[in-house]
């Protein structure tokens, strides 16, 4: 019986000494095809009918969520977004030299951007005057995005997703997108960025403009002043009588760091995850000779099956 490539890498690993090379191959283990891979990618990275509905769907349960300060329905709206699927596009395509592939990814994820920018700006009209007062605005969902600290934090983030993303979509039995869109966070900042520039446009049509912590309405005692500033931000505490106000400033910074942390997530993910590929040794020169082998196999067997079938009917 014929050695199989992952026969000989198993073998190769158990008899390397060196434990650099032993990592090395070990990454090639449980590797799959390029081809099957390619063929995965494709089917992901187009632009179509369903795909515009789950990335407005997706946007809308996530503006409501970031509206609402749902941690729940925010990360529904994760699990749901299809943005992945051409940033994989880009990156894979870009590994094996397929630059059409890579160009495709490239464009309909700018153009996914836009829609999915659009689509919380607006959500963002429409909730803007609905649930801004009521609900404080920014909540802590809005807000969390919107700062150097959680973009820090998106960083390490955007590692792990990388790495998973790699591993799982080039794994015989991965499962390429589920867990990443979670850990990625690629949908809420953007929806995030065009629900905050929506209500920055609105906001002063609707509601006093002020600094969040403004109290030059309140009288000059220390207590009360500390007492706003310390336990109120952006809207009155209970009893007190201070007006709601905007700081349009604080969601145009919001918005802005917003689309920071999805360009983090980008270019981190991008880079990550095409180690990854490296790792697993996906290229233009095995793309081409594995699939080649694959079909010929293929072919064979439906040789094999055609002539075995041929033969039960003359039996027959």
């Amino acid at each position: 019986m014929e050695e199989t490539k992952e026969d000989k890498r198993l073998s190769q690993l158990k008899s390397s000494r060196g434990i650099v090379h032993k990592m090395y191959l070990y990454t090639q283990t449980n590797r799959r095809p390029p081809f099957e891979v390619l063929q995965d990618v494709e089917n992901q990275v187009e632009i179509d009918f369903n795909f515009m509905c789950n990335l407005y769907g997706a946007a809308v349960i996530a503006a409501v969520g970031l509206g609402t300060n749902s941690p729940v329905m925010v990360t529904a709206s994760m699990l749901i977004s299809p943005l992945m699927g051409p940033i994989l596009g880009s990156i894979f395509g870009f590994t094996v030299r397929k630059w059409d592939l890579m160009l495709r990814g490239f464009i309909n994820e700018i153009w996914a951007v836009i829609h999915t920018i659009f689509g919380g700006f607006l959500m963002g009209l429409i909730l803007s005057p609905l649930a801004a007062k009521g609900l404080n605005w920014p909540t802590d969902e809005m807000s969390g995005r919107g700062t150097l600290r959680n973009f820090v934090a998106g960083l390490f983030f955007a590692l792990a997703s990388g790495v998973i993303l790699g591993v799982d979509v080039s794994a015989a039995n991965g499962n390429a997108l589920v867990g990443v869109a979670i850990s990625a966070s690629l949908l809420p900042p953007l929806v995030n960025t065009g629900m905050c520039l929506a209500f920055a446009a609105i906001s002063s049509g609707l509601y006093p403009i002020g600094d969040k912590t403004d109290v030059s309405g309140v009288e000059n005692d220390p207590t009360r002043i500390f007492h706003l500033v310390a336990d109120n931000e952006n809207h009155a505490v209970e009893g007190w009588p201070i007006e709601y106000q905007v700081d349009i400033m604080l969601q145009l910074e919001i918005a802005g760091w917003s689309f920071a942390l999805y360009m983090m997530n980008y270019v981190v993910i991008f880079l990550v995850t095409w180690i990854v590929f490296k790792l697993k040794r996906y290229g233009p020169e095995n793309n081409l000779a594995e699939r080649h082998n694959s079909w010929k196999s293929a072919s064979l067997i439906n040789l094999y099956t055609a002539g075995s079938l041929a033969n039960l009917g003359v039996k027959a």
